[in-house]
């Protein structure tokens, strides 16, 4: 474990270098600030990596707060309410998991994101947090196949009056991709607001105690 002692600013923008993470650790923020001096605050970039970023506050950088290129992210007591246009991203790639627990990630600004997954096979968990932004909180490219979303015990709100919450699209080729299967995603015990609260295409939805609409 790795404790933070203080607020702290990582990467450069002079440099053009961002601060990346490439081995599996667990970054105890202690309260603190850890702030992206370039694109982003905080990415993931090696395939075996296993991190774990809890208890404080990310901020920045110019375009992404956690970036998750590769590998497996937990953020956990973590909260990012930023002007940045993307809070938490999953890059291109097959087999990513990101879990958010305990956490507030929220983009103050208009036409902005909460969660994008541009990833195959990606895995997204989110327990007892707030997800919200202008537009699409929670994103879900079509160009990218078998995303398995669980939502549990959260928030996920848009702000934006024509737009959904949460916005998951596929299409025959992606689910041909996967095998046959569609996108999953579960919501259990969350309250969902937006224009529409669910958009789906070629995903299987399955709500238990679930607040908000649903399209598809």
């Amino acid at each position: 474990t790795v404790d933070l002692l203080t607020n702290v600013t990582v990467g450069d923008s002079e440099l053009e270098s961002n601060f990346w993470i490439n081995k599996s650790i667990t970054l105890d923020l202690g309260g603190h600030t850890l702030t992206g001096d370039y694109q982003i605050a905080v990415g993931v970039n090696a395939a075996n990596a296993i991190v774990t970023i809890q208890n404080g506050t990310i901020v920045g950088g110019t375009g992404y707060g956690a970036y998750l290129m590769a590998g497996t992210l937990t953020l956990d007591r973590i909260t990012i309410n930023d002007d940045v246009e993307r809070p938490v991203q999953i890059d291109s790639g097959t087999g990513h998991k990101l879990t958010i627990r305990n956490s507030t990630i929220s983009s103050t600004e208009e036409d902005q994101y909460g969660i994008m997954n541009f990833g195959d096979k990606s895995t997204i968990i989110i327990e007892n947090s707030v997800i919200a932004g202008d537009t699409f909180p929670i994103y879900h490219n079509g160009s990218y196949y078998g995303l398995t979303l669980t939502a549990t015990g959260s928030t996920i709100t848009s702000t934006n009056p024509n737009s959904p919450a949460i916005y998951l699209s596929g299409s025959t080729t992606t689910t041909a991709s996967n095998g046959g299967e569609n996108h999953k995603a579960v919501f259990t015990d969350c309250i969902i607001t937006g224009a529409t609260g669910i958009e789906t295409k070629y995903t299987g939805c399955y709500h238990e105690w679930l607040y908000g609409d649903f399209h598809s």
